[in-house]
């Protein structure tokens, strides 16, 4: 089991539970809110860049829910996100 297993059944025992609070802009996520954004974000980097298993991404940016999108999205496919 990886991350995005994890965020994936959470997700699914959960769905409307909150796990997420971004500071920055007091948005709220639930578990399927972050699913969905992991997955969408895996299909994209997958079909558009593509990202491929054992690729590493790197982001620069500040600190905001990307980057939960990044972790899980990347372990859906595979990739990692390194550190740049």
């Amino acid at each position: 089991m990886h991350a995005a297993d994890l965020l994936s059944k959470r997700a699914h025992l959960t769905p409307e539970r909150e796990a997420l609070t971004e500071l920055a802009t007091g948005r709220r996520y639930t578990y399927a809110e972050l699913n969905a954004r992991a997955n969408r974000l895996a299909n994209f980097m997958r079909e558009r860049l593509d990202v491929h298993k054992g690729d590493r991404v790197s982001i620069l940016a500040h600190n905001s829910v990307v980057y939960i999108d990044l972790f899980y999205g990347l372990a859906k496919i595979g990739a990692i996100l390194a550190r740049p």
